[in-house]
């Protein structure tokens, strides 16, 4: 059997190899050849692993970036609202039926210090911070083997991370795998073989009207808490909203708290904590 032709492509930064699907004859040989020739393998550490040795910037452990606050004050372009919304949709994804591949990194020394640099799985990432999940595997690439305690995985084990039942998915994921050369600011490269889940999009590419539909396309109203600095993310008065939430006494509320609000989902109209009551009218 010949070998088939890889597709070539560039995407931030690195290079890419695309060789095919897992269910395509002859590709799982293929893919160990390429696996034996590759000198960097991938290993395996939790999220709670990168935030203990500060390997993951403030801007995925709080969210940063990307509150979802700025919604509702139109701060955000339309492709970062997106982006938003994508993450909103992930963590009630993982939450319902877990990740569809573990976030993928490269462990590097950036600005004189080792930091991850995630791709694909950014999104992924701040939706685990959003719930919590620490203990989540991420599966990186370590060519300086700054993580040394860790061994690198063996094929099979590598493989295993991408097996799946799709008896609880509303689409059916393909895997399929590519060669990248990747740079990561500055002048080495790297060849890794990732392999990759071809995640639906078909929820997620409504997700965004479906939240903007229960809010009923305007702010949240905030009960028991006045506070008029956050008269540009919610209302206090007035018929309008979808959503209401409602501060326990003796709580405080600001616009980072907002946040709370991708605890709601299609399957969850509700969420209380110790802070807040949250109900999708």
């Amino acid at each position: 059997m010949s070998k088939r032709e890889f597709q070539y492509g560039r995407s931030g930064n690195k290079e890419y190899m695309t060789l095919g699907f897992i269910d395509e004859d002859g590709i799982l040989d293929e893919v160990k050849e390429l696996w034996e020739e590759t000198t960097c393998k991938p290993k395996i550490i939790t999220y709670q692993d990168a935030i203990d040795n500060e390997w993951v910037s403030k801007d995925f452990v709080k969210n940063v970036s990307s509150p979802i606050y700025k919604i509702f004050s139109k701060e955000y372009t339309e492709i970062e609202e997106v982006l938003v919304y994508k993450m909103w949709f992930l963590a009630w994804d993982i939450k319902k039926i877990g990740l569809w591949s573990p976030p993928n990194a490269v462990l590097r020394v950036q600005a004189e210090r080792p930091m991850l640099h995630f791709h694909p799985g950014g999104n992924r990432v701040r939706a685990l911070s959003h719930i919590e999940a620490w203990d989540t595997e991420f599966m990186i690439w370590d060519p300086m083997n700054i993580c040394d305690a860790v061994q690198e995985l063996s094929f099979d084990e590598w493989l295993s991370y991408f097996e799946y039942d799709n008896e609880n998915r509303d689409e059916i994921n393909r895997v399929w795998f590519s060669r990248v050369r990747k740079f990561i600011g500055d002048p080495d490269e790297l060849f890794m073989l990732e392999c990759h889940v071809a995640q639906g999009v078909n929820l997620f590419e409504k997700y965004g009207d479906k939240m903007r539909e229960f809010f009923n396309n305007t702010k949240p109203k905030l009960l028991n808490y006045h506070d008029e600095e956050l008269s540009e993310y919610v209302h206090f008065d007035g018929d309008d909203h979808g959503v209401e939430i409602y501060v326990k006494d003796e709580q405080t509320f600001t616009r980072d708290d907002l946040d709370l609000l991708v605890q709601i989902n299609p399957d969850n109209l509700t969420f209380e904590n110790e802070k807040v009551i949250i109900t999708v009218l």
